[in-house]
């Protein structure tokens, strides 16, 4: 009767889980980059909301045609369009460090309408 396990069969265990790990690590990291760039582009679409409701409020502010106007985060959060962590940041969700940007806002023209634009701050 047979107790335990040869040294070819562990082997083999050994290279079955090797060969599994090699399949689902790059499925896993891609996973999670994938939604680290989906929850990024939330909080951008969210400053960007923001910024258009700062925008409403502050009509005569707005810029005409072929100008431009930064508006940044902390005058986001300071007016109350957008709430920062419990630490008083806000956070990139792709790297964990402070957003810092600016919305860009645009006159076009074109379409009769501003544009806004997250971008870094000038």
């Amino acid at each position: 009767m047979k107790k335990g396990f040869t040294l070819i069969e562990l082997i083999g265990i050994i290279v079955i889980l090797g060969v599994i790990s090699f399949i689902v690590f790059p499925v896993v990291s891609s996973s999670i980059k994938n939604g680290k760039e989906k929850a990024y582009n939330e909080q951008v679409g969210r400053i960007i909301e923001a910024a258009k409701k700062w925008a409403n409020d502050n009509t005569d502010l707005l810029p005409s045609d072929d100008e431009e106007l930064y508006v940044n985060i902390n005058t986001l959060v300071s007016s109350g369009f957008i709430k920062k962590n419990k630490e008083g940041n806000l956070i990139n969700p792709k790297d964990n460090t402070n957003m810092t940007g600016c919305v860009l806002i645009r006159y076009a023209s074109t379409y009769n309408q501003y544009t806004y634009e997250y971008t870094t701050c000038e």
